[in-house]
């Protein structure tokens, strides 16, 4: 591969890119005619997408403040009763595009209702074996920056004492959804079993496969999580020190 140096990178396209709200996206969306996207490319709203060109033109007035400020991770530790030596970690990305209902708000609700849960039952007596360590990640969107830093800045202790991390960026109703590190999948398979689904009454594994015979796929035999590539804050934690991670949905 040839090396880029610095001139070749300065000669480089520059695409624009701006994160709009769907009301926007979809003024838009409604005006492109052209051939119909490819089938992974149909998004929610209820029209069919086309990819241009035309006939609207667009024209886009934006104002950026490129202010340096500095970003905040929120950290929670309970310690742990058994093997404190031993740390779970579980975190979620607080800032967002726009207004994040989905990314990342619906996996902070989850994961703050988890720090509640638990602290109720610390309340009755309740006391986790191994440590657990919540974080709340600052400037996820712009490079992974809050979850990264706070890695760098505790890698020697995360190598030596970290068991998992859990990531739950994006959640949403009914099924469950999960990548992870293949070497706990029989794990996640066998928690998928045990727990609950409040709505059906069933195990959440059961609720997901009935969802994909319905759908017509073959019946799944156990759980296959999702290979995690890079996109959220499990990237430091898998990438950078290969501790086992999941994500969560």
């Amino acid at each position: 591969a040839k090396r880029l140096d610095a001139t070749a990178a300065t000669n480089l396209p520059r695409i624009p890119s701006m994160p709009i709200s769907y009301g926007d996206a979809e003024k838009i969306l409604r005006h492109l005619a052209g051939p119909n996207v490819p089938k992974g490319w149909q998004g929610g709203l209820p029209f069919a997408y086309h990819v241009g060109p035309g006939p609207a033109e667009l024209e886009l007035d934006v104002e950026l403040d490129y202010q340096i400020r500095p970003i905040w991770n929120v950290i929670a530790t309970i310690r742990g009763s058994e093997e404190p030596e031993k740390i779970v970690v579980i975190g979620n990305h607080r800032d967002a595009w726009t207004y994040g209902a989905v990314d990342p708000n619906s996996g902070t609700a989850v994961m703050l209702e988890i720090a509640r849960s638990l602290g109720l039952m610390m309340k009755e007596g309740y006391k986790p074996r191994r440590t657990i360590v919540f974080g709340s990640w600052d400037a996820e969107e712009p490079g992974l920056l809050g979850s990264t830093e706070w890695v760098e800045d505790h890698a020697k202790e995360l190598r030596q004492k970290a068991v998992v991390y859990i990531n739950t960026d994006g959640n949403g109703r009914g099924f469950l959804g999960a990548g992870g590190s293949h070497t706990l999948e029989k794990f996640f398979d066998g928690v998928a079993r045990s727990v609950t689904d409040p709505q059906t009454g069933i195990s959440v594994f059961d609720r997901r496969k009935a969802r994909e015979m319905v759908n017509g796929q073959a019946e799944p035999k156990e759980f296959k999580l999702s290979a995690l590539g890079s996109g959220s804050d499990y990237t430091p934690f898998i990438q950078h020190l290969g501790i086992a991670a999941f994500n969560i949905g």
